[in-house]
């Protein structure tokens, strides 16, 4: 009797330990422009505004985990790897700033209600 009662406590306690591991931490992600990519180049710039439309995407990238294929069909997505943020908007903020940095127009701004330019850029993930 007393074999079986240190059986079940000693069960119920590796039970108990067995859900006590500690949780696996989410590593975060952020998109940042390289280096130097953006540097200014010596030709003047075109005389045109230009506005950026809002990346558009399928509603999968406006989460936080960060999404793979495998062998270019299956799609899914990492458990504990994350983005910071939605990736269309950080490719939006980057492109924003690149575009800027360049020196190659003479106004850079995001698509708004009373924006204006002269060509709209769009893009799809």
């Amino acid at each position: 009797m007393r074999d079986k009662a240190l059986f079940a406590a000693l069960a119920l306690c590796a039970g108990a330990f067995n859900g006590c591991g500690a949780a696996r931490p989410a590593n975060y992600y952020q998109l940042t422009p390289a280096a130097g990519a953006g540097a200014r180049s010596d030709p003047g710039p075109y005389a045109v505004a230009l506005l950026l439309s809002p990346m558009t995407s399928s509603q999968l990238y406006h989460e936080d985990r960060i999404v793979y294929t495998s062998e270019g069909e299956a799609m899914g997505r990492y458990e504990f790897q994350r983005w910071a943020e939605p990736a269309p908007e950080m490719i939006d903020d980057v492109l924003l700033r690149q575009l800027d940095d360049s020196g190659r127009f003479q106004h850079i701004s995001m698509l708004r209600s009373n924006a204006r330019g002269d060509y709209l850029l769009r893009g799809r993930l």
